[in-house]
């Protein structure tokens, strides 16, 4: 797993969608789960290869990496100077639900 740390409701929703996917259609949920994996290293090695998110300030530095095979976004800010990852939102379910998350 990745070294990036997670705020504590993005954890849950990496579960969460791990268990919806493998509920849809068996071994998604561990496939969901490697992609997530990979990912999460790729934006370790290449933090700025996001897409800065509008109206944060930019020492936030807020980015989402989308997921080649999955609906899901990584939503990664540095408040602290330090990435953390805030949220794996689903692209097309309650827009920007985990924006109090940075604040």
């Amino acid at each position: 797993m990745s070294a990036l740390p997670f705020h504590p409701s993005a954890k849950t929703e990496a579960l969460s969608a791990s268990l919806y996917l493998e509920s849809q259609r068996e071994g998604y949920g561990a496939k969901f789960e490697r992609e997530l994996d990979k990912l999460l290293k790729r934006i370790e090695q290449f933090p700025d290869s996001g897409s800065r998110l509008p109206n944060y300030p930019e020492d936030l530095n807020v980015r989402a990496y989308r997921m080649m095979t999955f609906r899901y976004s990584i939503i990664v800010a540095n408040p602290d100077g330090e990435p953390m990852v805030y949220a794996i939102a689903h692209q097309h379910r309650q827009p920007g639900y985990w924006l109090e998350r940075i604040e």
